[in-house]
């Protein structure tokens, strides 16, 4: 067991663990070194023998780990987006059973593969909007505490009154009218000098004053602080901006896998899970560091990988898988918050049998290539969900009208690829009748044929069905 780790860099990291597992193998019979002297010694012999070279392995399989924190973030126009690639990629040598020298039986071993490959970018546009100021304020205006947290503003008001006569220790009455308890009184006298005296709060528009001394011709001047209410247009405009502003963060999921199995597979193992064999090096650095090619089982074929014995009944399979995710947090209100996911998965397996006939060839006749599949996507179907379907026109729904014309597209597609690769197809004659085909579509790919709906319709994600404008009216209801 072998595992190794190591930090290129704080953003670049690297693993990678190996397993190996061997098998001491003993030749058949009892072991007793009294009764069976010569037969021990052999068992004795063969025993060190396979100590010395590690025994045989029965199994061995590694794994490999690559994580890179892309550094777009360290930009200083980008410090709000972060992103990370993963590369994660297995191998595995299986060995196959042992049979005796007498049954002439050796369907070899297997091996396998897999990898993935993640990229994963997250925007946080919360902190995008923090940059600015105008928005910064904005976001803090319209959060659900903001009454609470955001400094309140006043407005000086002053009220004045003159030729007033105070007489010492009487209560005066003064009513201001405006409307606050925060208020303060100056009296002066007719030099300007300031008369002391006791003040008192009636209510928001009234005071009492009662001056230390007699005052004839006295100007009194009360100020007071009104909070100020924010203008409504104003408060409209910053819920607006906010609503614009509702994408708060928005994150997108690459993921790409393949991989391999092989079974009648001969050549052993010895480094990293390969061996030399007939004068190459198999099977190759790009298989055991997961690396997928659809002609590698071909390759196996003409390098003499694989076994001959027509016992071997096993498929080699290759799959290939796609996905695409993106994810987004939208608030356009505060306290309200929605989920928007999209998804596109693609899923792609192949299977064919590699084997050989009397001869040690093997012929494309016993492949037997299964190809099978799934393909799914997010749709936003608002646009026709909801359509009215009324008498006036026989309940008839156009946009299950225009899918049904789409078939006969699709048909004609398949059709012409199909005969590109097959020559003696002919899209338009029945081979069952010999006769025309009737209707729009094409021989073979009819309106409720799986070769149109399903199988046929994987490649189709390579290029789009039909013009942007009729991607809306595409699917049905």
């Amino acid at each position: 067991m072998f595992d190794f780790k190591y930090d290129l860099s704080r953003q670049l990291k690297v693993d990678f663990t190996a397993n190996n597992f061997a098998r001491i193998d003993e030749p058949a019979g009892g072991v007793d070194k009294r009764r069976y002297s010569s037969e021990y010694d052999l068992w004795r012999d063969s025993v060190i023998t396979n100590l010395r070279n590690f025994g045989r392995t029965t199994n061995y399989n590694h794994f490999i780990n690559v994580t890179y924190t892309l550094p777009v973030n360290k930009l200083p126009l980008l410090s709000w987006v972060n992103a990370n690639a993963r590369y994660g990629s297995d191998y595995t040598w299986l060995a196959g059973p042992l049979y005796p020298d007498s049954m002439n039986i050796d369907i070899g071993n297997s091996i396998k593969n897999h990898n993935e490959l993640t990229l994963t970018a997250m925007a946080t546009l919360t902190t995008l909007y923090g940059k600015s100021k105008f928005l910064k304020q904005i976001e803090n205006n319209t959060r659900p505490d903001a009454a609470q947290r955001m400094k309140r503003e006043y407005r000086t008001v002053t009220w004045s009154r003159s030729n007033l006569t105070f007489k010492p220790n009487a209560v005066r009455g003064i009513v201001h009218n405006l409307r606050t308890s925060d208020v303060k009184i100056r009296v002066t006298n007719k030099e300007g000098a300031e008369i002391k005296g006791k003040v008192e709060i009636v209510n928001e528009n009234r005071i009492n004053f009662t001056a230390t001394e007699m005052v004839e011709g006295a100007i009194a001047v009360v100020e007071g602080r009104i909070p100020v209410k924010r203008n409504p247009l104003i408060i409209t405009g910053e819920y607006f901006v906010r609503a614009l502003l509702g994408i708060r963060n928005v994150s997108l999921t690459l993921s790409s896998s393949q991989g391999q199995f092989l079974p009648g597979y001969m050549p052993g193992t010895k480094y990293l899970g390969m061996s030399e064999y007939n004068d190459v090096l198999a099977p190759g650095w790009p298989f055991i560091l997961g690396l997928s090619d659809r002609y590698f089982f071909d390759k196996a074929v003409t390098n003499g990988w694989l076994s001959t014995d027509t016992l071997l009944n096993t498929p080699a399979t290759y799959n290939n898988k796609f996905d695409l995710s993106a994810r987004a947090l939208v608030e356009p209100f505060p306290g309200m918050r929605l989920d928007v996911n999209a998804d596109r998965r693609f899923l792609e397996g192949v299977s064919s049998y590699y084997l050989a006939d009397f001869n040690g060839n093997f012929p494309d006749s016993t492949r037997n290539k299964v190809v099978t599949g799934s393909f799914s996507i997010s749709v936003i179907s608002w646009g026709t969900a909801f359509e009215k379907i009324s008498k006036k026109n026989d309940y008839v729904s156009p946009t299950f009208e225009t899918f049904k014309d789409n078939l006969v597209i699709i048909s004609e597609r398949r059709a012409a690829e199909r005969r590109r690769i097959d020559p003696g197809y002919d899209p338009d004659i029945d081979p069952v009748t010999g006769e025309p085909v009737k209707g729009p579509f094409k021989s073979g790919y009819g309106k409720t044929s799986r070769k149109l709906w399903f199988r046929h319709s994987l490649p189709l994600i390579q290029k789009p069905i039909l013009k942007k404008s009729q991607w809306k009216h595409s699917l049905p209801r």
